[in-house]
């Protein structure tokens, strides 16, 4: 079992309700995803389902750090359309280039660095965030994985 596995596998029967705070609200690799990038659509299209936009929830994503065997650990607190990068100096043109939303979204940015996508959907706002996860902190897989791993958590 891949380091990945071992924190964020899990089986779709075993698959959390949107209101059990004791468990991820989304993880991957599982078996139920095919990527990350699917993981957050459905973890996105489930809070927007679930009418949490005023929650905050912290999606992670882990992945091969700068050297081979080291790893990048990265966690965005995301609230309805809104993420809090505060802190960070996003290239927002960058993110929306890599993402494929430059003529799509429109993203505002406040003074303290809060990013929000007021009419993005699910599926933008997932693209986004694994704009952000790749662009921004460079999480890619490592050698042996086809993927990073990601997961949210209330």
């Amino acid at each position: 079992m891949s380091f990945f596995a071992r924190f964020f596998s899990k089986s779709k029967s075993n698959a959390p309700s949107p209101s059990d705070d004791s468990q991820p609200f989304m993880e991957y690799p599982s078996d139920d995803y095919d990527s990350s990038l699917q993981a957050m659509t459905t973890a996105f299209e489930r809070l927007k389902a679930g009418d949490y936009g005023d929650r905050w929830i912290t999606f992670g994503a882990q992945g091969k750090g700068h050297d081979e065997d080291s790893y990048h650990m990265e966690d965005v607190n995301v609230r309805g359309n809104t993420l809090d990068l505060r802190g960070q100096k996003l290239d927002l043109p960058t993110v929306l280039q890599f993402a494929k939303l430059q003529d799509q979204v429109q993203a505002e940015v406040d003074s303290q660095g809060m990013v929000t996508l007021p009419a993005a959907t699910p599926q933008q706002m997932a693209r986004f965030l694994d704009a952000v996860f790749q662009k921004h902190f460079g999480i890619h897989p490592h050698d042996d994985e086809n993927d990073y791993a990601v997961g949210a958590e209330w």
